[in-house]
């Protein structure tokens, strides 16, 4: 992986500061909510209730952090931009939606693969 832009850093974390913020938008909003609760316990035919029972479906699960997971070592093999994405996204969701510990391992690990292309791309670069 040739050393990274400013504006591939930036994409990079500008989308997953997005992420993070649609994950606390729908642990808030959906998950822990107690309106969409006991509307969803009263009627759950709704769309919002689909997607709330969908949500804790995937974190109980561990569905977030192992797609995080499973990112992470893509990255770490193929180290890309896009590859670090498929670590850093869900690893967004993991880490606000209780996949903690999956998702902090899949950061690690495409942090890691980030360091290892940043210093292939130096010693290539550097004389001798």
């Amino acid at each position: 992986m040739a050393a990274m832009t400013w504006r591939s850093w930036i994409a990079l974390a500008l989308v997953f500061a997005l992420a993070v913020g649609l994950a606390y938008w729908l642990r808030f909003a959906l998950v822990e909510n107690e309106a969409v609760v006991f509307s969803c316990a009263a009627d759950d035919a709704q769309l919002r209730c689909l997607l709330r029972e969908t949500l804790i479906f995937t974190f109980h699960h561990l569905a977030l952090g192992g797609l995080a997971l499973a990112g992470g070592l893509v990255a770490l093999i193929h180290p890309r931009p896009w590859t670090l994405l498929l670590a850093l996204v869900p690893a967004a969701f993991g880490l606000v939606l209780y996949n903690v510990e999956l998702a902090a391992t899949a950061v690690m690990l495409a942090l890691l693969a980030l360091a290892r292309a940043t210093a292939r791309a130096e010693r290539q670069r550097s004389p001798g």
